[in-house]
């Protein structure tokens, strides 16, 4: 019988916590948190009191803090103690909010740039003007094996990352003049991706700016010569010349289509006027 209104059942007091009774239970057979009363006849009684402190081991479990640390931390109890792992634990959520805020960021991106996607007529060949469009650049590819590309790759998703500078936008490929004039439009002189206007300072973001014309490639990399072709024909018929480069990024991949036919990449070839 409860010796008050104070103490509740463990059945009781598993529903204050909202958690299982199994969950109680378990607590108690580690030593981890244990009932307040326990009566001759084998019912278990928590009290009110001990609510709190149920409440600090469960936010500490949820930021991923271990049980033993856990069992540590109320073993060891005291002001000071206290404060130190609260501080800690703050830190840990302020760490959790920025990423958090970066994976928002990610998927906004990623939402605009679907939409996108739908208004896109994948035939068309436009002009466009790029004014300070910040890229990331990676390092350059000297050597065009497959071997070398895969660890330039590596290399620069790692460097986004720890520089927290992947913003959602897909990884696109820089080709150089030279390669296109010799029709090795696999051959990739550096990778980048697109940053926002704000970004802070990095030696390997650069601002471009300039008249691109644009056209879109529907299926593998195989054909893709077909689609620039098309925009060299195009950059002739407006009496334009090619510019020092020529930009490659996905619209449609494996993310979101299912076979390579159906992959839609976007090129932007530098263009100049040759008046």
């Amino acid at each position: 019988m409860k010796n008050n209104k104070n103490n509740f059942t463990t059945g009781e007091f598993a529903k204050i916590c909202n958690v299982n009774k199994q969950t109680l239970i378990y607590y108690d057979k580690i030593g981890l948190f244990s009932p307040n009363i326990k009566a001759e006849n084998g019912y278990r009684y928590y009290s009110i009191h001990q609510y709190e402190l149920f409440s600090v081991i469960e936010l500490l479990k949820e930021l991923g803090m271990s049980l033993n640390a856990i069992q540590e931390f109320i073993k060891n109890k005291s002001p000071e103690y206290f404060l130190t792992v609260m501080q800690q634990q703050k830190e840990k959520i302020t760490q959790k909010k920025k990423q958090l805020e970066i994976m928002e960021i990610m998927i906004d991106t990623q939402i605009l740039l679907a939409k996108q996607a739908e208004t896109i007529d994948f035939s068309s060949l436009t002009l466009m003007e790029l004014k300070n469009e910040k890229l990331y650049l990676g390092d350059v590819i000297r050597n065009n094996t497959e071997e070398e590309f895969v660890k330039a790759v590596s290399h620069f998703v790692k460097e986004i990352n720890e520089k927290k500078l992947d913003t959602g936008y897909p990884i696109g490929v820089v080709i150089n003049k030279d390669s296109l004039l010799h029709n090795k439009y696999n051959h990739y002189s550096q990778l980048y991706i697109k940053q926002f206007h704000d970004v802070p300072f990095d030696d390997k973001i650069q601002a471009f700016s300039g008249t691109f014309l644009v056209g879109y490639h529907v299926g593998s990399e195989v054909t893709i010569y077909q689609t620039y072709e098309r925009i060299n024909n195009e950059m002739k018929r407006l009496n334009l010349a090619m510019g020092a480069f020529a930009l490659e990024e996905y619209i449609f991949d494996s993310l979101m289509k299912e076979f390579e036919k159906d992959y839609v990449t976007k090129i932007m070839l530098q263009v100049k006027s040759t008046l």
